[in-house]
């Protein structure tokens, strides 16, 4: 036992080592994995919403919706831009979200059977995905994109789990399994607890060793699956009923377990060497195993499995029928949030939505009126200008401050919405020169989607400086960029008189020397500007604010305070338009060498490469594009910060992510930073572009250098968009990231580089948050933090943009190279709404280093819900008189819509047809809300379908066709239920009933003696 528990160990200790290591797993396995499920579903869906819409507006669609479709294909057929490119970036980079989501279940969840269906655990599988849903619904609602797609891509795994680790499949069903992701529908015809399901397999590969009775009552089973049944047997010698708890959890059922189990609970008694024997030679009660090397239950009689996770899987002859209908189940799930949300919500959710959001952070003290009248011109230029365009910003967010207040947050897709917002500000107070100005820039931060661009717009300091680290935390995990247009000039601002409440003096102050560095350091750490300007300069300054779609980054660094004259440069390739250099700085010198061999030095305001426009400490030039390599001579006695962009639909994607071995092998996301000296993962995409080839992906410094080379392998050896790169050790200090290639079909060189500016560190934090917060009560979080530094006391901040932080462990001793555990405890208020964000922050600094790490996490408050069943809809009268020449004439229909007791209904909205709908509301003669909606169409449009949407997301719908008057059907029904309880096992076969316990078996005399000590025993435990 001792020589097979090592085995054991070592085969774990290994599975885990590998996940260590940047193996390129993808080509080893060709099978359908969750990122392909994933992808196909979300494309397909997505394109067919697109198609829907275009139908509706009598526009063509011209895309084939299959299995091979792109993001940039849906994207140029939904836009229809007559041949002109548009950037998928955003909708590539929603796709990815929920992929990596998805891989993090396998990663963290491993054991948990609920995650993927194991063990039989449909109940708390279905459970886990109805949960799921109506949190993301919340999230929709609320527009809370971000937190939405990171629930849907882990439902999305242990709902295409179902299909793999179940015998659905093996039961001869071609459809998906409905009821999973219907709160009001149940599971039934599930076998029992102890019911056998399969039969023994020696050769591990069996495709017929689900028991012929079960497929025959088409009873629902699944694989049970154990990853580490040394823990189990290394504790041996203090096994007691909790263990036989514990074994269950992750075991086959054994023959005798349950009622051992009630025996020893009882007597509380332990004999860990008998019971332990017991288990050893006990026959298992039959039921399926998952099947693969790492699942220790296939060794147990019944052997082999009924996965089908791969090709080689145990049954892996059904994989790739079970990922079809996977793939379809996936898509029906999205259909719901579809229903739920409407296409035009639907859309923005999966990404498909202009890229650029116009975000303003704004001073409103009394000194600010200049600034506020200027961020009024600015923005009321935007939405007029970019209206109707494809630059026009898919969003608009407003967060004020002023001191002690800040917020509140406006964010709104409606331009008007957005003007008369911030056309009702005003500038007033002021008192003490500090302001709340990082405290508005959080509450921007967690607003905003990832990756956007934000203004701030101020005069003062930071009174609320010691927020920095949590925003530096904010702009890495969101990857947005910060600007600050900061007036430097003379403030005039009034102040109340502690001792007489009266008006006090007008006073002078400037923007302090440590307010300008720190706003510089953040816009640097995000890639953005800070300029510093007058009040009279503002309105050229706020040039910078374009709001254009597409914008890239070509390059981007700092100057070296240590060198007085530095050369860089950067390539263009063809597809950049609106070519742009910034250079915020003072006392500096510049030239510039274009690739045709032409020159322009800083003197010159209009020349052959560009026109010169300074204002403040900002430089910027609107260069020729000109395609090859540029350089850039900055000479300068002070550090300056040098930034190109551009416009293109051709970008990158980049995410670092932890390559994981065990039995399902992925990738997850690394949330917070990376350890310093190890070796890193990056997934890269490119976007907008098929025919570009990577050939380098950098990690560089913040003056440019590059400081460690990674090497490239693509996902797939027919696509080249995607590449796993492998950087051996992680640089210290700041780094960014930089991509290089060639235009296979222009034969230029190509680059881009990150805007976010990462920075390592020797600290590690873990935390996960599993589950949705309810207002009213404790929500704890555990964290845990290690270091492969200096062992000392870590100082910890937890901090989130809602203020329901309650308590957390504020310090942590740690030993060199040790760890340590905390927790954090929120409280929503009773009252807050379902789909509320909230964004937490926690935070580890080391006192005597300055290192520091973070966890951002992102949390769904979600009330209790009770109302499960859908609203009713039920058509009333249709009249329809058509012609030959459909124009000519109309029909109509009416339709009762009722969500009886329920949450009520919030939306209601019709599809397919391009008719008109209007709804009245009404009580009927019990008191309960109904709403008559009457729909009207030519008779050229003769479809449609009505979708009622509760206040929890529930969807009910009904379609009406002149064509066959057919009402659509109701949802797949449950399997016929029937109940047995028998246990099996090769040799062995127990029936139990409520008042008989019976024993057959081919080794009569070990039956017979087995049941005389059961009798004996059960005497004793049930005896007064």
């Amino acid at each position: 036992m001792a020589s097979a528990l090592g085995w054991t160990l070592a085969a774990f200790l290994l599975t885990e080592t590998l996940a260590f290591f940047p193996v390129p797993v993808p080509f080893v396995v060709k099978s359908t994995t969750h990122a392909d499920i994933t992808r196909r579903a979300i494309l397909r869906k997505t394109a067919e919403v697109c198609r829907d819409l275009a139908q509706a507006q009598g526009r063509d669609f011209i895309l084939m919706i299959d299995d091979n479709l792109t993001p940039q294909q849906v994207i140029q057929a939904h836009y229809d831009t007559m041949g002109e490119k548009v950037s998928s970036e955003t909708f590539e980079e929603a796709i990815q979200s929920i992929v990596l989501s998805n891989a993090w279940v396998d990663l963290r969840h491993v054991l948990n059977e609920e995650y993927h269906f194991d063990n039989e655990s449909f109940l708390k599988g279905k459970k886990l995905i109805t949960d799921g849903i109506a949190s993301v619904k919340g999230n929709i609602r609320q527009q809370n994109f971000y937190t939405a797609r990171k629930r849907l891509g882990q439902i999305f795994h242990t709902l295409q789990d179902f299909y793999s680790h179940s015998n659905w499949i093996e039961l001869g069903y071609k459809t998906p399994f409905s009821n999973l992701i219907q709160s009001s529908a149940s599971l039934e015809n599930i076998a029992s607890k102890g019911e056998p399901t399969c039969s023994d397999c020696a050769e591990g590969t069996c495709p017929d060793n689900i028991l012929e009775s079960i497929l025959q009552e088409r009873k629902l089973t699944s694989g049970y699956f154990d990853l580490r049944p040394w823990v189990i047997k290394a504790s041996s010698l203090l096994l007691s009923a909790d263990c036989f708890s514990c074994y269950c959890s992750y075991h086959k059922p054994k023959l005798y377990i349950y009622i051992l189990y009630t025996m020893v609970y009882s007597l509380s008694l332990c004999v860990p060497l008998f019971l332990t024997f017991l288990l050893s030679i006990s026959p298992t009660l039959g039921k399926c195993s998952h099947g693969g090397l790492s699942d220790f239950t296939s060794d147990d009689i019944p052997r082999g499995g009924i996965s089908k996770d791969t090709y080689s899987s145990n049954h892996g002859s059904l994989h790739e029928i079970a990922a079809q209908i996977a793939t379809t189940a996936t898509m029906e799930q999205l259909q719901d949030l579809r229903n739920a949300a409407g296409d035009d919500e639907f859309l923005r959710f999966m990404g498909i939505s202009r890229p650029s959001v116009l975000c303003f952070v704004i001073d409103t003290t009394g000194s600010m009126f200049d600034d506020i009248e200027e961020a009024k011109r600015r923005s009321f230029s935007i939405i007029d200008t970019k209206r109707g365009t494809s630059n026009e910003p898919s969003a608009y967010i407003l967060v004020p401050f002023n001191d002690p207040d800040f917020g509140p947050v406006t964010r709104t897709k409606d331009p008007e919405v957005f003007k008369k917002k911030i056309n009702a500000l005003t500038a007033s107070g002021g008192g003490d020169e500090p302001e709340m100005c990082l405290s508005a820039l959080q509450l921007a931060l967690t607003s905003a989607p990832p990756s956007s661009e934000i203004y701030v717009f101020t005069d003062a300091s930071a009174k609320d400086s010691y927020l920095k680290s949590t925003i530096i935390a904010l702009i890495e995990s969101t990857k947005s960029v910060v600007s600050f247009l900061l007036t430097a000039g003379l403030s005039r601002r009034r102040r109340w008189s502690s001792s007489s409440q009266e008006h006090g003096q007008l006073i002078a102050g400037r923007l302090s020397q440590d307010a300008a560095l720190l706003y510089q350091d953040l816009a640097q750490t995000s890639g953005g500007q800070a300029v510093r300007v007058s009040k009279g300069q503002l309105s050229e300054a706020s040039a910078i604010i374009s709001s254009s779609a597409a914008l890239v980054t070509l390059f981007q660094s700092v100057t070296d305070p240590g060198k007085t004259e530095e050369i860089f440069s950067f390539y263009v390739d063809p597809s950049v338009s609106n070519l742009t250099l910034y250079i915020t700085g003072s006392f500096l010198n510049f030239k510039l060498h274009s690739p045709a061999g032409l020159s322009q030095n800083s003197s010159v305001i209009e020349g052959p490469l560009g026109r010169l426009h300074a204002v403040g400490n900002l430089y910027t030039v609107y260069l020729e594009n000109q395609t090859g390599l540029w350089e850039i001579n900055v000479t300068s006695s002070r550090p300056c910060s040098i930034k190109v962009t551009g416009q293109s639909v051709i970008g990158f994607l980049y995410s670092f992510v932890q390559l994981f071995q065990g039995p399902h092998p992925g990738l997850a996301l690394i949330e917070g930073r990376l350890q310093v000296g190890k070796n890193a993962t990056l997934l890269v995409s490119v976007t907008g572009s098929e025919s570009l080839r990577v050939s380098e992906v950098s990690l560089v410094s913040a003056s440019g250098s590059r400081v460690q080379r990674g090497s490239i392998t693509p996902l797939d050896r027919n696509d080249r968009r995607e590449y796993l790169v492998s950087v051996p050790s992680v640089p210290a200090g700041q780094f960014s990231v930089l991509l290089i290639g060639v235009d296979n079909t222009s034969s230029t060189p190509f680059q881009r580089q990150s805007n976010t500016q990462f920075t390592s560190t020797s600290i590690e934090v873990k935390a996960q948050a599993n589950t949705t917060l309810e207002p009213g009560k404790d929500f704890i979080i555990p964290f845990t933090v290690a270091t492969n530094g200096m062992g000392e006391t870590y100082t910890i901040n937890a901090r989130d943009d809602k203020g329901f932080v309650k308590a957390f462990t504020d310090n942590l001793n740690l030993t060199n190279g040790g760890s340590a555990e905390g927790s954090v405890t929120l409280v929503a208020p009773n009252g807050t709404e379902s789909g509320t964000d909230v964004s937490l922050t926690v935070e580890v600094a080391s006192s005597s280093t300055g290192n520091f790490n973070y966890i951002v996490l992102r949390i769904t408050v979600a009330s209790k819900v009770t109302d499960f069943r859908p609203p009713v809809c039920n058509i009333t009268w249709v009249t329809a008189n058509c012609t030959e020449d459909c124009s000519l004439k109309n029909w109509e229909l009416s339709a009762n819509l009722s969500d009886g007791r329920g949450s009520g209904i919030q939306s209601v909205y019709s599809r397919l047809g391009n008719g008109s709908l209007s709804i009245t509301r009404s009580l009927d003669t019990e008191g309960i809300n109904v709403t008559v909606a009457t729909y009207s169409a030519t008779c050229c449009s003769p479809d449609v379908e009505i979708i009622a949407v509760d206040a929890v997301g529930n969807v009910g719908t009904c379609r009406h066709s002149i064509r066959t008057s057919e009402i659509s059907t109701t949802p797949p029904s449950s399997p016929t239920t029937t109940t047995t309880t028998r246990f099996y096992s090769t040799n062995t076969t127990i029936s139990v009933s409520s008042s008989t316990l019976s024993i057959s078996s081919t080794t009569g005399g070990f039956s017979f003696t087995l049941k005389l000590c059961l009798m004996l025993f059960l005497t004793i435990t049930l005896s007064p």
